[in-house]
Order: structure tokens, then C-alpha cells, then sequence
């Protein structure tokens, strides 16, 4: 109980500050690159299938596979205007169902390297872990 504990503590210091800084691209140093470039893609995405009737891979390009696509459209239903927001939030929900699934992998296997991966290197990619498309797919994976 007391890892558990320990664990749920530093996930919500470290998935607060992520969320924030993620939503906050003026944080980011001068010169940096902007990691919330990869969410105007996916606006585009969602608004050309959602408002166009256009078709992924046959009428536009997109470089995920078709599961992911799926993702990327969840928060455009929600709003239009308030994507990249919705999306870090769809995001950040998705973070606790990956680190759901290490942990009971971790229980089970009584190895806790997932674990403390799962927690230490997300905050470590920094602010692009919530607006890309690879934590919803890495927890799927973890899942599987």
C-alpha cells in the first residue's frame, strides 16, 4: 500500500506540472521548438474528416495507423475552438490508464521497472508527451 501511495504522489506532482506547461507554449524558452505543433495536425485531421467528410490515407495524408486516428478526432467532437486544450486533456487522462496497466503488469511479474519508467521518463520527454499521439498508444500497448 505504501508504494502505491508513493507512486499516485509523484504522478500527480510531475502529470500537474506537465499538463500546465504543455498548455502553456509562451513557457517554453526563446528558440525552442514548439512542441503543440503535432495538435494543429490533428485539428486539421479531425476538421477534414469531421466537417469535410474526407477520408483518412485516401483523401489526406496522415502518418499514424488508423486506431490512432480515432484519438485524434475524440477532442474535435468535444470542441472545435478548444482542441489543443481537450487534446492535452484527453492526453492526460490517458496517462493514468497507461501507468494502470505497468503497475498491474509490475504486481504481477514483481518487477518495477515499468513502473518507475513510466513515471520518470514521460516528464523527462517534457511537454510533447501530451500533445502527441503516442501516450494514448503506448498505454493501448501496455494494455494489450
Amino acid at each position: 500500500m505504501r508504494r502505491l501511495i508513493v507512486v499516485l504522489l509523484i504522478f500527480a506532482v510531475t502529470r500537474i506540472a506537465m499538463g500546465y506547461v504543455s498548455d502553456h507554449p509562451d513557457l517554453y524558452p526563446e528558440g525552442s521548438a514548439d512542441p503543440t505543433i503535432d495538435v494543429l495536425n490533428y485539428t486539421v485531421w479531425a476538421n477534414q474528416m469531421q466537417d469535410f467528410g474526407n477520408w483518412p490515407y485516401r483523401e489526406f495524408n496522415v502518418e499514424y495507423p488508423p486506431g490512432s486516428i480515432a484519438i485524434a478526432n475524440a477532442p474535435y467532437a468535444v470542441t472545435q475552438e478548444g482542441y489543443r486544450e481537450a487534446f492535452i486533456v484527453q492526453m492526460v487522462a490517458s496517462d493514468p490508464v497507461g501507468l494502470w496497466a505497468v503497475y498491474g503488469i509490475a504486481r504481477r511479474r514483481d518487477s518495477w521497472w515499468g513502473v518507475v519508467a513510466w513515471l520518470a521518463l514521460l516528464p523527462l520527454i517534457g511537454p510533447v508527451a501530451y500533445t502527441r499521439l503516442d501516450l494514448a498508444v503506448a498505454a493501448c500497448i501496455a494494455w494489450a
